[in-house]
C-alpha cells in the first residue's frame, strides 16, 4: 500500500471514530493525535495534494471543536515545506489557513496582513479558487467588524469570479451564498438572507456536506424566528438538530434556539426542558458563553412562569458570570433581562438602574465595533498602500531595467554587424565583451532590489568591484596589471536603495581611476585601487574610502572636467544619502575619496 492510500484509509478511520465516540475532551485529544500523525505521514509522502487534503480536514476539525488547540506548528511546518518546494498552490493554501485561524482568534489585523500577502502572491498565478477564498475571508472579517458595505464589495468580487464558465465552483458557490446570507442577516435584510441561505443549501446538499447543511438549516430557523414565523422556524431548527446529531456536531445552541421559539409561543414547559438539556451539554464542554446565554434565557423563562425567586437568583448569577468575561453582549443580555424582571416585579428604581446599565453597555459595544472597524480599515488600507508602492517600484525598476538592457542589445547588434564587415574585428570583440559584462553588472545591481528590502553592503561592494574590474580588463589589456584590493566590513546592512547608490558611486570612482590614474605610470610600482569599508568608533557613521596610487588630480585636467557628469552624479548620490565627501587633493600622488554616511536606524 502506498502512502497516499494509507492516508486515505486513516482519514476514513477518523470519520468512523467521530461517529462512534462522544464529542468530549478525551476524544478530542485522541483525534488531534491521529490528525497530527496523518499530517506527518503526508509530509513524508511529499505529495502536495495529500498535504492540502489532510491540512484542510485538520483545520475544519479544529474550527468545529469547542476545545482550544495550538494549531500553529502544523501551519508553519506546512508553509515551510511549500516554500522549500516552491509549491505556490500549497503555500497559498497555507496562507489562507493562517489568515482564517487568525480570524477565528479575533486577530483581525494579523488575518488581513496574511491574506493580503496571499493576494499579492496570487497575481501572477492563476488560482481562482484560492482568490475566491481570500475574498470570502475578507468579507467575514469586515462583517464581524461591522463593515457591511466593505464585506458586500468583496462578495461582489467573488460573484464576478464565479461567472467563469470553465469551473463548476460548486464548493465556492455554496460558501459565497452562505457568507452573503450571513451579511444580509446582520443588516436585517431577512428575505435576501433567506434567499441566499437556501441557494447555499442546494449546493451543500449536492456536495453532501451534511455539517454545512445542518448549519444552514440552523441559520434559516433563526431567521424565521426573528420574523415571528414560528412554525417554519421550528421546522428548520428541528432539521438542523437531527442533522447535527447524525454528523456529530454539538446540538446545545440549537436546543437553546428551539427553546427561544417555544418561549415566544408561551410553550414554557417545552422551552424549560430544552434549555436545561442545552445547559447540561454546554457545562459538559465548559463552553462559558453558551452556559451564560442559556441561563439568561432560563432566568427570563422563570419570570414568565412567575417563579420570581428562581428567576432573580439565576439572572444575578448570570450578571456576575458575564462581568468576568470579555463579551459585553452577555452583560447587555443580563442587564436587559434584569430590567424586565424588576419592571414586572414593580421595583422601578432597580429597573431604571438596569435600564441605564443596559444603555451604557450597548454604547460600549457600539464604540468597540466602531474602533474595531477603524482598526480593520486602517490595517487593510495600510497594507494595500504598501502593496501598491511595492508594485509601483517594481514596475519602475522593471521598465528602467528593460530599457537599459534594450540599449545594450542594440549596441551588441551593431557590434555584430561591424564584425561581419570585418572592421577592426579584434577591437570590436573587446567592446562587445565589455557590453556583455556591463549587462551582467546591471543585473547584479538590481538583484539586490528585487526581493529583499535590505542588503549586506560589504558583500554587495565585493561583487560589484570585481564586476567593474572585469569590465575594464575586457576593455583594455593594460588594465590587467591593475590590482583591486578590498578591505570590507561584512557586518553593515543597509536598505537596498542605499546599497545601490553607494555601489554606483564606487563604480564611478573606480572607472575614473582606470581611465585617468595610470596613463603614465611608473613600472617600478604595482598599480592598485583600494576600497575600504568600516564604521566609525561611535558606530554612527559608515566610512567608505576609495583610493589609488596613480598620478592624482592634476589641476589642468580637473579644470577641464570641472562640471563633468561623473562629479555631478557622485555629489547627487551623496546628498541623497545625507552623507559627506572629502574630494582628492590637487597635485598630490594618488587620488583618495573619503565618504561618510549615517548608519540607518532599521539595520
Amino acid at each position: 500500500m502506498d502512502i497516499s492510500q494509507q492516508i486515505k484509509r486513516e482519514l476514513d478511520k477518523i470519520k468512523i471514530y467521530k461517529k462512534q465516540h462522544e464529542n468530549n475532551k478525551e476524544n478530542f485529544d485522541e483525534l488531534i493525535e491521529r490528525y497530527s500523525k496523518i499530517l506527518m505521514l503526508s509530509y513524508e509522502a511529499n505529495d502536495e495534494i495529500d498535504i492540502k487534503t489532510v491540512l484542510n480536514e485538520f483545520v475544519n476539525f479544529v474550527d468545529e471543536s469547542y476545545y482550544r488547540y495550538d494549531f500553529w506548528p502544523h501551519i508553519e511546518k506546512t508553509l515551510e515545506i511549500a516554500q522549500e518546494r516552491k509549491a505556490l498552490d500549497l503555500e497559498l493554501e497555507c496562507l489562507c489557513v493562517k489568515g482564517f485561524m487568525y480570524f477565528k482568534q479575533t486577530k483581525k489585523s494579523e488575518a488581513i496582513e496574511v491574506l493580503q500577502m496571499a493576494q499579492s502572491k496570487i497575481k501572477n498565478h492563476n488560482n481562482v479558487r484560492v482568490e475566491i477564498k481570500i475574498y470570502v475571508y475578507f468579507a467575514l472579517i469586515f462583517k464581524n467588524a461591522g463593515g457591511y458595505d466593505k464585506a458586500l464589495s468583496f462578495l461582489n468580487k467573488v460573484e464576478k469570479l464565479l461567472r467563469n464558465k470553465e469551473f463548476g465552483f460548486t464548493r465556492e458557490r455554496s460558501t459565497y451564498y452562505n457568507t452573503l446570507g450571513a451579511v444580509h442577516r446582520q443588516i436585517e435584510k431577512y428575505n435576501k438572507a433567506l434567499n441566499h441561505y437556501k441557494k447555499a443549501l442546494v449546493f451543500y446538499k449536492n456536495l453532501k456536506q451534511n455539517k454545512n447543511v445542518a448549519k444552514v438549516y440552523n441559520n434559516i430557523g433563526i431567521l424565521y424566528q426573528r420574523q415571528k414565523k414560528h412554525k417554519k422556524s421550528l421546522k428548520y431548527l428541528n432539521l438542523a438538530l437531527e442533522m447535527k446529531k447524525n454528523v456529530g456536531i454539538s446540538i446545545d445552541t440549537t436546543l437553546s434556539t428551539i427553546g427561544d421559539t417555544y418561549t415566544e409561543q408561551m410553550k414554557l414547559k417545552k422551552a424549560e426542558k430544552l434549555y436545561k438539556k442545552s445547559l447540561a451539554l454546554s457545562k459538559k464542554k465548559e463552553y462559558t458563553t453558551a452556559i451564560i446565554s442559556t441561563e439568561i434565557a432560563l432566568g427570563s423563562l422563570y419570570k414568565k412562569q412567575k417563579k420570581y425567586k428562581k428567576s432573580k437568583r439565576m439572572l444575578k448569577k448570570c450578571e456576575a458570570a458575564a462581568a468576568k468575561t470579555s463579551f459585553y453582549s452577555l452583560s447587555e443580555q443580563s442587564y436587559a433581562a434584569l430590567e424586565a424582571f424588576y419592571e414586572e416585579t414593580k421595583n422601578h428604581k432597580l429597573a431604571l438602574r438596569y435600564s441605564k446599565k443596559s444603555r451604557e453597555i450597548y454604547q460600549k459595544i457600539q464604540n468597540k465595533k466602531y474602533e474595531e472597524q477603524l482598526i480593520v480599515n486602517d490595517t487593510f488600507n495600510r497594507m494595500r498602500e504598501k502593496e501598491l508602492e511595492v508594485e509601483k517600484q517594481k514596475e519602475k525598476t522593471s521598465e528602467v531595467k528593460h530599457r537599459i538592457k534594450n540599449h545594450f542589445s542594440v549596441l551588441n547588434g551593431l557590434m555584430r554587424q561591424l564584425k561581419r564587415r570585418k572592421i577592426e574585428q579584434t577591437g570590436i570583440e573587446k567592446i562587445e565583451n565589455c557590453i556583455k559584462a556591463m549587462t551582467s553588472l546591471y543585473d547584479m545591481l538590481y538583484e539586490v532590489n528585487d526581493l529583499e528590502p535590505t542588503a549586506n553592503l560589504g558583500d554587495f561592494l565585493e561583487r560589484l568591484t570585481m564586476q567593474v574590474k572585469d569590465v575594464h580588463q575586457n576593455l583594455d589589456t593594460a588594465s590587467l596589471r591593475i590590482v583591486v584590493k578590498n578591505d570590507l566590513d561584512k557586518n553593515i546592512t543597509l536598505k537596498a536603495a542605499s546599497c545601490l547608490e553607494l555601489g554606483l558611486i564606487v563604480a564611478e570612482m573606480m572607472t575614473n581611476s582606470y581611465k585617468y590614474a595610470f596613463k603614465n605610470f611608473d613600472d617600478t610600482e604595482i598599480p592598485c585601487i583600494n576600497i575600504e569599508l568600516k564604521k566609525n568608533e561611535e558606530k554612527t557613521m559608515i566610512i567608505l574610502e576609495v583610493k589609488d596610487n596613480g598620478c592624482g588630480w592634476q589641476e589642468e585636467e580637473v579644470k577641464k572636467r570641472k562640471n563633468s557628469f561623473g562629479k555631478i552624479f557622485i555629489k547627487n548620490y551623496i546628498e541623497q544619502l545625507e552623507g559627506e565627501i572629502e574630494w582628492p587633493k590637487m597635485n598630490e600622488k594618488g587620488t583618495r575619496y573619503l565618504i561618510s554616511v549615517p548608519m540607518q536606524d532599521d539595520e
